[in-house]
């Protein structure tokens, strides 16, 4: 398993999904919206933890201090609108756009591990801490 395939792979699908959700809001039954949406953001906070397995096998974090921070950020601003979100009925006004905003913030998420957290990690990780993170990534996965 190439551990940034699979990462990217799960990016989409949740993506994937945030927009499916968002596009069908208004023609899903309630009960079918309240679903997807706590199953989505399950999915997310699942990805971010396995998002930090690469973080947590970094043995040399010289120079990655500016995307580690911006990684966390957006994981916490993710983690804030997701905590907002369910504290709000499906039903209630401003329950589609907080879903809506997610999905805005998760695809910044994936443009930026796209682009630069990936491969910046790339540059720390040796071949022997990635067969580490594939690892502890399939056993994630499997359990």
């Amino acid at each position: 398993m190439n551990v940034f395939h699979y990462l990217s792979e799960d990016h989409n699908a949740i993506a994937k999904r945030l927009e499916e959700t968002t596009e069908n809001y208004s023609k899903w039954t309630r009960d079918r919206i309240f679903e997807e949406s706590k199953h989505i953001l399950q999915s997310i906070k699942d990805h971010f933890k396995k998002e930090h397995l690469l973080v947590n096998n970094l043995k040399d974090e010289s120079g990655m201090h500016k995307v580690l921070s911006t990684l966390n950020n957006q994981e916490k601003e993710l983690n804030s609108q997701m905590d907002n979100l369910v504290m709000i009925h499906v039903d209630e006004p401003g329950f589609e756009q907080g879903l809506e905003s997610i999905a805005g913030r998760f695809d910044e998420h994936c443009r930026f591990c796209g682009k630069t957290f990936f491969r910046r990690i790339k540059e720390k990780l040796t071949t022997k801490d990635l067969q580490q993170v594939q690892t502890q990534l399939e056993m994630k996965v499997l359990s």
